[in-house]
């Protein structure tokens, strides 16, 4: 996130969101690093995935609109 903020400051507001999600990465996509070996719908709430699912179509909205601004 840090090159991102480094090269655009208007992603700062979403260095918080960004490393709320990064927490749900590897465990999410790789099933065998969550303890226990459980899948992800046993670890993680549905007010847990929409909230993240929220958080990530903020960002891409802001990625889309700095795209189209030519930032």
């Amino acid at each position: 996130m840090q090159a991102v903020i480094a090269y655009e400051a208007s992603f700062r507001q979403f260095q918080e969101d960004a490393a709320i999600l990064d927490l749900y990465y590897i465990p999410t996509r790789y099933p065998d690093a969550l303890p226990g070996n459980r899948a992800p719908y046993e670890v993680y709430s549905e007010s847990q995935a929409r909230e993240a699912t929220g958080k990530a179509r903020q960002i891409v909205a802001h990625v889309r609109v700095s795209i189209e601004a030519g930032v």
